[in-house]
């Protein structure tokens, strides 16, 4: 195993405390945050496997905190299930595809998506997503998670086009998070990425992480849901440019 240098290690705990912040928040962010940078001083692989614990254990507090929005899980089961294969897959590729393209198909799909939001008319009433297309957009998730550990710009627009209420849309995200984080365990342990040491530098992670999600989430319950509703926009934005960034110079 390659040895650090501090100035990395602090570097690495710095993203993990913001996208543990983000993650607080919005119930996404973490490895959006927190894997391109560790990708680039340990490696995409590795990076992936370190994610696994801090991501496992701030989704199940995220899920206990806002456990009364227990009730809106069976809105996005079909697209947790198909995934699943997608996941598979995506492990399957991370070895044998270009990241770069990955990454700017996902920064393409969030440019579509805000800016057909910006355009929609506030109390335009939202029509319901064909059970085809949720099952595609699972499939893409799925495969996007696998190969680089990032679905945001998948999984933040499915569920923003779903008009939730703040503390709803952090339980959501928490709970599809949750399934895609213990499959992708199961994946890079099946393709022999999450060794003893990874799985120790996973437990390390877990540190800045837990130290900073719950100050997001106490902050996203002190935003109304308009506000929220930008907020994840202006992420989602943002995120866009930054995978343009990384797809251009990766």
């Amino acid at each position: 195993m390659p040895e650090i240098d501090p100035a990395s290690i602090a570097i690495i705990f710095v993203a993990l405390g913001l996208g543990g912040l983000t993650k607080g928040l919005t119930g996404f962010g973490l490895p959006l945050v927190s894997v391109p940078v560790m990708a680039g001083i340990i490696g995409l692989d590795r990076a992936l496997a370190v994610m696994v614990l801090p991501s496992v254990a701030s989704n199940i507090w995220l899920m206990w905190v806002h456990r009364a929005h227990f009730r809106t899980a069976k809105t996005y089961i079909p697209l947790l299930l198909a995934s699943l294969p997608g996941i598979a897959l995506g492990g399957y590729l991370l070895t044998h595809i270009a990241e770069r393209w990955l990454l700017a198909v996902l920064a393409g799909w969030i440019v579509i998506y805000v800016a057909g939001a910006m355009r929609r008319h506030p109390e335009e009433e939202r029509k319901e997503i064909p059970l085809w297309r949720v099952a595609a957009i699972g499939l893409a998730a799925g495969t996007s998670q696998g190969a680089t550990g990032i679905t945001t710009p998948i999984v933040g627009t499915y569920l923003d086009s779903l008009a939730l209420k703040p503390g709803a849309y952090v339980f959501a995200s928490a709970v599809i998070y949750q399934v895609f984080w213990f499959s992708t365990g199961a994946s890079l342990g099946a393709f022999g990425l999450f060794s003893v040491d990874r799985a120790a530098e996973s437990l390390i992670a877990l540190l800045p992480v837990s130290l900073f999600v719950p100050f997001g989430a106490w902050l996203s319950g002190r935003i109304s849901p308009a506000g929220f509703s930008k907020l994840i926009k202006a992420l989602l934005a943002l995120i866009a440019l930054r995978l343009v960034y990384l797809a251009i110079t990766g």
